[in-house]
């Protein structure tokens, strides 16, 4: 299980709107996986700049396997406990992710003013997380 996570099993859609306030690039690969974040929540500079460089490295290393809706959510969520993981070898604790899915939620407000809602773009469409901080 995936501590109580939901997947949006919709098709992948540009997020339209959102805050594009920065953006990181791995450079792991030729299409490399890049990050922004949608909302900031209750995450601090640090803490972002943590997460938006995890989850492309995280992205590009683990890609979404989109060939039917089992491995879509067994794959989105390796992809996801590597950014988790990473954060938790960094912080020393594991920050709570629990919406996890395909980047079709227009401007993504629905998570309350303390979700940090971040999109990865990957070669194998987009997709987004929301994850708490406090």
């Amino acid at each position: 299980g995936r501590n109580g996570t939901s997947i949006a099993a919709v098709a992948t859609a540009a997020v339209k709107g959102g805050h594009n306030l920065t953006s990181v690039a791995s450079g792991a690969a030729a299409q490399a996986s890049t990050a922004k974040v949608l909302q900031i929540g209750d995450a601090t500079a640090d803490q972002l700049r943590a997460v938006l460089a995890a989850a492309p490295r995280c992205f590009d290393r683990h890609p979404v396997d989109t060939s039917n809706l089992g491995s879509l959510q067994y794959s989105l969520g390796v992809a996801v406990d590597c950014v988790q993981d990473e954060m938790e070898k960094s912080w020393g604790w594991r920050p709570r992710v629990d919406v996890q899915g395909s980047a079709s939620c227009g401007q993504c407000d629905g998570y309350g003013l303390g979700a940090t809602v971040v999109e990865v773009v990957a070669s194998s469409g987009n997709w987004m997380f929301v994850m708490r901080l406090k």
